[in-house]
């Protein structure tokens, strides 16, 4: 998607974005596989009633590109059978649709274990500066760093 939707961003390397705990950066690039996409779906207990079980998918309108990222998951899906219906919400209303989108900032202790590669919080602990998603700006500099 990388490059052609967003010409800015690079391409995804595994499931996790480079920005948040777990990226792995000897992963390799991430390729459509619609025929692999078919046999996973394939042994899904849901497999023969797809049309049963539509998804819907919310996008935040104050985020304009992520229609754009709706809209190509809808297509994508339609192509291995699963219907997407999307839907645009502002922001506020996005949160109450999702209230355990920060549980995570809810913990009463912050911990990032350095087991994790979390490149925001090695930044942060080297005094560089960062960028963290989902709120996790503001909750950073409360972080505990256990070895």
């Amino acid at each position: 998607m990388g490059g052609v939707l967003l010409p800015r961003l690079p391409g995804a390397q595994g499931p996790i974005s480079s920005v948040l705990a777990g990226w792995n950066a000897d992963l390799p690039a991430v390729k459509q596989d619609l025929d692999k996409a078919r046999e996973e779906l394939a042994q899904s207990k849901y497999a023969d009633a797809l049309d049963s079980h539509p998804v819907t998918l919310y996008w935040v309108t104050d985020v304009p590109d992520e229609e754009k990222l709706a809209l190509l998951l809808k297509q994508n899906a339609a192509e291995i059978g699963i219907t997407v219906e999307v839907k645009s919400v502002p922001w506020a209303s996005f949160v109450d649709l999702a209230p355990s989108i920060f549980l995570y900032d809810a913990a009463a202790k912050r911990a990032y274990q350095d087991y994790l590669v979390w490149p925001a919080a090695e930044a942060h602990k080297k005094g560089e500066p960062f960028t963290a998603t989902a709120g996790y700006d503001l909750y950073i500099r409360d972080f505990q760093y256990v070895s």
